[in-house]
């Protein structure tokens, strides 16, 4: 182990001079300014990755993911290979140093025999490397492999599951060059595939956003999964990031395609904090990426209109020129009189909202960031009823309110909110940034997006009451859809619900299954099956598809059969539009 570590040591300053031909100086504003992560990259140098050219363009890829974090004080980064001819280099706090390891790396390759190398002696290496961790904060391992092998990943299971146990690593593994992966993502707390060496940017987009979602001080995260194919534990366990139930939606605000109303109280309450108020929406919207131009992709349209207590007005529109000194102008124009009294219609404000969005709607997502400091429902409009026919018709609200602390109003403002997205305007900007962000996060119309408390997620759900063989049941876009993962209490509470509502009937097709009786369940031939729900009954040999049955109350059973006997409507889910991800709506 000594040698190792002087390895190390030595690859630190090698990379300086092997390297120096690659431009490393360009370093663009990285996307996650407050990501402290200890972030390790393990890189497939092998024979699985076909040939050099294959590798060529796996390095390419990690010299943009590498330009998406802040160094030093934020992330350090360890590099680490799988190959024959093991190469580390220490923890890097400079994205210079970064860049030229990670040529030094690909130079490398080309001069190292292309050989068959081991999966479970890097992991093992980076196990020791958790000695000599700098700091505390949460341990990222981003795994990035050709290797899909059984016999490899059985052999590198055990050190997973105690990197992700005892330690309370994040493992993200990265499949590439297969359009699925199967055994892979057993060792992951969160698993992508890439169908080529060359990582698009939405991937790599994912990757970050996921490696920077437990930032912070270290904390256990998820953990191991079970290889038992029989007789597993019943206790519930997720294969999300930090135990959740979903995908989390991307939050890159800066890559958001919103349809953006800001609407604003008029009061006597919002003139003595109008200037506070507009600095909160010229800081958001200084990171958003403006254009009016109907087919520019990841950009945003902001309007602005008040509401008083005799009606709205349109302040700022989608039609006029998006620039952020434009926006100013019309907010300061936009300023309450101090005559103004104490009351302000918020129904008829949200009414307005909804109606421009309608009358204007295009590609991007419609969303409304409320700023409210009073409520009144004792007029006819009643603010609950406005503010849920906006959701009806799939448009998110964040509300920041502008009460006073611990004002009554401000618990009142909130109840508009979509789900998690109430704030107050003395919240961190970054905390309002990711709330608008997530108005993009949300289902074309006919899906039912995965809500659980106050989180949203990324996956959404469509009932087909079409009765099938489970064998061949077919979701409405198969490169994109698969059959429902039920894989944590709350998935399915939630499809239940959905079943119920829509068309109630006791039995669904889910996307559980297995080709014999000699392997192990999994969801959709890729998650591994952890045990999650129990199998109700004993599986004979001739049972290969889980469905769910409904044995009363909304008390969902996993049942199996060979499904090929008996007909069943089925459950379809999708990953949900979000920054990362446009959709058509």
């Amino acid at each position: 182990m000594k040698l190792h570590l002087l390895i190390v040591v030595f690859l630190a300053v090698a990379t300086a001079t092997l390297a120096q031909n690659t431009n490393c100086d360009f370093y663009p504003t990285p996307f996650y300014s407050d990501c402290k992560i200890d972030l390790t990259f393990i890189i497939d140098e092998s024979v699985a990755m076909g040939n050099l050219d294959n590798v060529d363009a796996l390095f390419r890829s990690l010299q943009n993911l590498a330009t998406e974090y802040a160094y030093g004080g934020n992330v350090q980064l360890l590099l680490l290979t799988i190959s024959a001819n093991f190469t580390g280099a220490g923890y890097k706090t400079e994205y210079r140093d970064v860049c030229h390891t990670l040529e030094y790396f690909r130079q490398r390759a080309h001069v190292n025999e292309f050989l068959n190398a081991s999966l479970a002696y890097s992991l093992v290496y980076y196990e020791y490397t958790l000695n000599y961790d700098p700091r505390n904060y949460q341990r990222v391992l981003v795994l990035l492999t050709a290797i899909d092998d059984e016999t490899q990943i059985n052999n590198a299971l055990p050190t997973a599951d105690t990197l992700r146990g005892k330690h309370g690593v994040q493992i993200i593994t990265v499949t590439v060059g297969k359009s699925t992966s199967v055994y892979l993502p057993k060792l992951a707390t969160e698993a992508f595939v890439s169908p080529t060496y060359e990582l698009d940017g939405n991937l790599i987009s994912k990757i970050s956003n996921t490696s920077c979602i437990n930032r912070g001080v270290t904390y256990p995260t998820c953990p191991p999964t079970p290889t038992a194919p029989y007789n597993p534990s019943p206790t519930p366990s997720s294969p999300y990031v930090n135990g959740g139930d979903g995908p989390l939606c991307a939050a890159n605000h800066k890559k958001a395609w919103l349809d953006l109303i800001f609407v604003i109280e008029h009061s006597s309450a919002t003139f003595s904090q109008w200037s506070a108020i507009t600095a909160s929406i010229m800081s958001t919207v200084s990171q958003l990426t403006l254009s009016n131009t109907l087919a520019s992709g990841h950009t945003s349209r902001i309007a602005v209109i008040t509401y008083d207590l005799t009606g709205t007005k349109l302040q700022f529109n989608f039609t006029a020129e998006q620039t952020t000194r434009n926006i100013l102008v019309a907010l300061n124009k936009a300023k309450p009189l101090p005559t103004l009294g104490g009351k302000a219609d918020i129904a008829g404000g949200l009414k307005a909202a909804g109606d421009y969005l309608t009358a204007n709607a295009n590609f991007r997502a419609p969303g409304v960031v409320l700023y409210a400091a009073t409520y009144d429902d004792s007029i006819t409009n009643d603010p609950i009823t406005a503010a849920n026919g906006l959701k009806t018709n799939l448009i998110k609200i964040a509300t920041v309110s502008c009460a006073k602390s611990n004002d009554v109003n401000s618990f009142k403002i909130d109840k508009l909110a979509s789900p998690g997205l109430a704030l107050s305007v003395h919240a961190p900007l970054s905390q309002l940034l990711w709330a608008v962000s997530q108005l993009n996060c949300r289902c074309a119309r006919g899906w039912t997006q995965l809500a659980v408390g106050n989180v949203s997620y990324a996956d959404c759900f469509f009932y087909e009451d079409a009765s099938v063989l489970q064998a061949f049941a077919l979701c409405e876009n198969t490169d994109t859809d698969i059959l429902a993962l039920a894989n944590t209490p709350a998935r399915v509470d939630f499809i239940g619900q959905l079943v119920l509502k829509q068309s109630p009937i006791d039995i669904v097709s889910i996307g559980l299954s297995r080709t014999d009786s000699s392997v192990q369940w999994s969801w959709q031939n890729v998650y591994p099956y952890s045990g999650y729900p129990e199998f109700a009954q004993k599986v004979s040999d001739t049972d290969v598809y889980g469905y769910l049955s409904n044995s009363g109350n909304n008390n969902w059973e996993l049942l199996a059969d060979d499904g090929m006997t008996t007909g069943r409507f089925y459950v379809c889910q999708r990953r949900s539009g979000d920054t990362d991800n446009i959709v058509e709506l």
